[in-house]
């Protein structure tokens, strides 16, 4: 079943309603930042694939000034959990 927020299901878009997900002003057509980093000096990666986190770490952690790691994710992952729960 589709719902109007980008063809998500419509449990997703309640659930993301629900944490006060919102859709707009986020349209951009994925700019590349690690690009623009580049161009300004700043030794910088875009990594779209989990495997390559960990070089792209690496490679931001022995370079010598100012790194930047451009991380793509999913648009709707959220940051936090919806709730915070005490670990015991």
């Amino acid at each position: 079943m589709e719902s109007s927020i980008d063809g998500l299901a419509d449990e997703d878009a309640v659930f993301l309603a629900a944490a006060d997900f919102v859709t707009y002003g986020t349209d951009l057509e994925d700019p590349n930042i690690a690009e623009v980093a580049q161009a300004v000096g700043l030794h910088a990666q875009r990594v779209e694939r989990l495997d390559d986190l960990e070089g792209a770490m690496r490679a931001a952690l022995e370079h010598d000034g100012s790194a930047l790691i451009e991380a793509k994710v999913s648009r709707y992952e959220l940051s936090m959990p919806p709730t915070i729960t005490r670990c015991s």
